[in-house]
């Protein structure tokens, strides 16, 4: 009988609780086969490890999840809308009927949309796309000539949007995922629950219910920070530099990182951590009402 080897390894300082700090180190196994939780515990009660390992075990399997596949049999509708956009202009959209997707067009003269529509078979597309003029930009949404919801054979519209860098993109979802290319624009979004992945050095404002939240600001351009606030949701900032960011912590769980650097700029007020060392950096303000946020820096790989 052979073992396989470990494919990734997570070492992880805890830094909440203040009742001391523990060291755990997670191995997995490929294939999901097994995995083996090693701890050197300080004073640590059971409650902060629990949370930890459970948070790693969900954040591993999320990381690995397709989004949906068009369901068997369905038809499936492709709507296209070229964008004429102005600088620093708001580009809002609207799906509380399934997933949205950013493409980044860094240089790009014009926008672009494509919205899949899935009815059930031999069901025709109900669907169309509508943009409406704002204040300060554009509105996207979809509409039928009825409700969509209420409409037979409707089964779900997944977004796939481009923008360049030189717009702001507001989000306003239901439950669906949210996913993008590396960006530099702002990032306002409101969600009741699903994945959302962050990839900009822009300014975030984000408030999701549930679900799953990864903040990953790429590139080399200056990282403006914000904001994210969930009720249910884990949050992981995922940086390789972490000395690029300044991070402010309330979690009604767990607050980790893998990152000695980072655990060395820690600061307690009240519940708040606070890991601060750049007063040029941006600053994210990260709260959470019941889910353990993680601080990743050296298990980036």
């Amino acid at each position: 009988m052979s073992i396989e080897r470990p494919s990734k390894t997570f070492e992880l300082y805890l830094c909440e609780s203040g009742r001391g700090v523990a060291f755990a180190k997670l191995i997995c196994y490929p294939r999901c086969m097994f995995t083996k939780l090693r701890c050197s515990l300080g004073d640590w009660h059971g409650r902060g490890l629990f949370l930890l390992a459970a948070s790693l075990i969900f954040t591993l399997a999320l990381a690995h999840a397709d989004q949906p596949e068009p369901q068997l049999g369905s038809e499936l509708t492709q709507l296209d809308l070229a964008l004429e956009l102005k600088d620093g202009q708001r580009v809002r959209v609207v799906n509380p009927y399934g997933n949205v997707r950013l493409r980044a067009l860094p240089d790009a003269a014009e926008g672009e949309l494509r919205v899949s529509v899935q009815t059930a078979p031999g069901v025709s597309n109900p669907a169309r796309i509508v943009l409406h003029q704002i204040e300060d930009g554009i509105e996207l949404v979809i509409e039928g000539d009825a409700p969509l919801r209420d409409t037979e054979g409707f089964l779900r519209a997944d977004f796939v949007l481009g923008l360049p860098n030189r717009v702001r993109l507001d989000v306003q979802m239901e439950r669906g995922d949210f996913t993008m290319h590396p960006f530099d624009a702002p990032i306002r979004l409101r969600a009741e629950g699903g994945t959302i992945r962050l990839r900009t050095t822009g300014e975030v404002d984000v408030e999701v219910l549930s679900g799953h939240v990864v903040y990953q600001p790429g590139g080399e351009a200056s990282i403006a920070g914000g904001r994210i606030q969930t009720s249910s949701a884990p949050v992981d900032v995922m940086l390789k530099r972490p000395e690029r960011l300044n991070f402010e912590v309330v979690s009604g769980a767990a607050v980790t990182t893998d990152s000695v650097a980072i655990l060395a700029r820690r600061t307690r007020d009240g519940r708040t951590l606070r890991f601060l060392d750049d007063p040029a950096a941006g600053l994210i303000r990260i709260q959470t009402d019941d889910a353990p946020v993680r601080l990743v820096a050296e298990g980036i790989r």
